[in-house]
């Protein structure tokens, strides 16, 4: 966070494009609160780190935690009532109540659906 503070480039490499904007809108918003509730140098680390320990807390940066315990961005959960295998969860293809569309190369004219033609002059 004071690195950011500071302007300086803070990398997330091992986010997918999609993520950043998401990580990026929550580290800000974490700034926000800690500087707002707390007694923040924002441009030294160890003040960073002694707010989020003090509004936070330490076991809130853990990424998993045992039931009942508080994780990154997780409140406490409950003891699974049932026990389930991720392949039950999973829902296979052939079970859906539709049938998923062809991929079809829309590239070649001659492969296109006849609405396709219908709709441009230039195809006929």
């Amino acid at each position: 966070m004071a690195e950011a503070v500071r302007g300086d480039i803070i990398d997330l490499p091992m986010l997918a494009a999609h993520q950043r904007g998401p990580a990026v809108t929550v580290l800000s918003i974490l700034m926000h609160v800690l500087a707002r509730y707390g007694q923040v140098n924002r441009e030294d680390e160890a003040s960073w780190a002694a707010a989020w320990d003090q509004l936070i807390g330490t076991e809130a940066l853990r990424l998993s935690a045992p039931h009942g315990k508080v994780a990154f961005l997780q409140p406490p959960t409950n003891e699974p009532s049932s026990q389930q295998s991720i392949e039950a969860a999973d829902l296979p293809i052939r079970l859906l109540p539709f049938r998923p569309r062809q991929q079809r190369d829309y590239r070649d004219r001659d492969n296109t659906s006849d609405w396709t033609k219908a709709r441009s002059p230039t195809f006929h």
